[in-house]
């Protein structure tokens, strides 16, 4: 069972890393190899409610718009085309998900492959230092941002990070690679909770301590995702690259001297 302290720092880590480009899921595994716990399911699911919730909070407006245009089929209007592009971008996202759900989840436990999937993150990073032409979004950028989220089911390669990359990479503008990253993670985000679902289990949860991290990560997300929008437009998002660097080539160190 976890403790109350161990509650707390987990919700701070899931509402920091969740967002900003340093893969959430990295630092998990970092957490359990080095406390020598495994986070309960339940616990998890419970901090991926409270980023969406998140998310909900910051893109409610884009959410709402969206979903009307999309059901009174508006064919022309912007925010039809973009519901139609999250369908994609998620549906190449589910595709790696199912194909390769038992092989990514296999390396949680190692740390050396963890390492190199922060130098992805890491090179994801830096590439967005290159000026590239403004294009729109279009079919052949929602696909590539899909993927990008897919592959970022691997730790160590961050979600936020390897997709709004993606998409400035890709000539996205800022502002839309920024919407488009985080209104493909609710699907994805619900597609998970979904599958994790069959490995729910409430014994050994104190509720109490669940909600106390459900809380911290809430507001801590909000708080982070609303940094990460203003990073973006001030694009320093390569910022983040050099801590990314560091932890990787830590953790490839760590695993071949242990």
């Amino acid at each position: 069972m976890l403790t109350i302290i161990q509650s707390i720092i987990l919700g701070l880590i899931q509402g920091i890393t969740e967002f900003i480009p340093v893969s959430s899921s990295a630092h998990l595994a970092i957490i359990e190899k080095f406390w020598g716990i495994q986070v309960p399911v339940a616990f998890n699911m419970v901090l991926h409610v409270a980023t969406l919730i998140a998310i909900l909070i910051v893109f409610w407006k884009d959410i709402i718009n969206i979903i009307k245009e999309f059901f009174s089929f508006k064919l022309k209007s912007e925010n039809f085309k973009v519901a139609v592009y999250i369908i994609i971008a998620c549906i190449f996202t589910a595709i790696i998900g199912f194909s390769f759900k038992s092989l990514f989840k296999s390396f949680f436990t190692n740390l050396s492959i963890i390492g190199f999937a922060l130098l992805i993150t890491t090179f994801f990073l830096f590439m967005t230092k290159i000026k590239i032409k403004s294009k729109n979004l279009n079919f052949l950028n929602s696909v590539f941002v899909g993927i990008s989220q897919g592959l970022a089911l691997i730790p160590g390669i961050s979600r936020s990070g390897s997709t709004i990359s993606t998409g400035l990479i890709l000539g996205i503008p800022k502002e839309k690679a920024i919407k488009f990253s985080f209104l493909i993670a609710i699907p994805a985000i619900i597609g998970a909770m979904i599958f994790e679902f069959k490995e729910l289990t409430l014994s050994n949860i104190n509720f109490v301590y669940v909600l106390v991290g459900f809380l911290i990560a809430l507001i801590i997300s909000y708080i982070f995702l609303k940094l990460l929008i203003k990073i973006v437009q001030n694009q320093k998002l390569h910022y983040f690259a050099y801590y990314t660097l560091a932890l990787g080539l830590f953790l490839i160190i760590y695993s071949l001297i242990i």
